[in-house]
């Protein structure tokens, strides 16, 4: 899509991409908006977001090793800290959540500059239960990273 100078301009096929104009992926890409329309995929983020945010904060409260909770949305990170005044990174920790939850069956994501900040990202289809599972694993790493029984 364009103004009709700048489409015009160029002979037929100059301008374009490697699907672009691929009827298959303009049907697929059409589907994808019905049902971002009809399952009301929009607000499913913005309630989910609200949801695990509430469970990353009381993470949180519950563990010092938790120094920060941010993002917006479904997309949240959890920053890991051996101080909350220092903000001294916790990699190795960070390190030993990711590798608890993943012999656990949740698969987790680490980044940041120092690789202590879990990024967490997950399906925005995702069910209660399937999310609580999650959490419940995270929170058993937590204790776990954190040496406490």
């Amino acid at each position: 899509m364009g103004k009709k100078e700048i489409m015009d301009s160029v002979h037929p096929g100059g301008i374009g991409g490697t699907s672009g104009g691929n009827p298959v992926a303009c049907a697929a890409a059409l589907a994808v908006m019905d049902i971002f329309e009809t399952e009301n995929l929009l607000e499913k983020p913005r309630n989910l977001g609200v949801k695990f945010r509430q469970s990353l904060d009381a993470l949180e409260k519950e563990f010092n090793l938790v120094g920060d909770v941010r993002g917006i949305g479904s997309l949240l990170a959890m920053e890991l800290v051996k101080d909350r005044k220092t903000k001294a990174p916790a990699t190795d920790e960070a390190r030993e959540l990711v590798r608890y939850c993943f012999e656990q069956g949740l698969i987790l994501l680490s980044c940041g500059a120092y690789g202590n900040v879990i990024r967490f990202m997950m399906p925005l289809i995702i069910e209660d239960e399937l999310l609580q599972k999650g959490l419940d694993i995270v929170r058993k790493g937590l204790r776990h990273s954190a040496k406490i029984n």
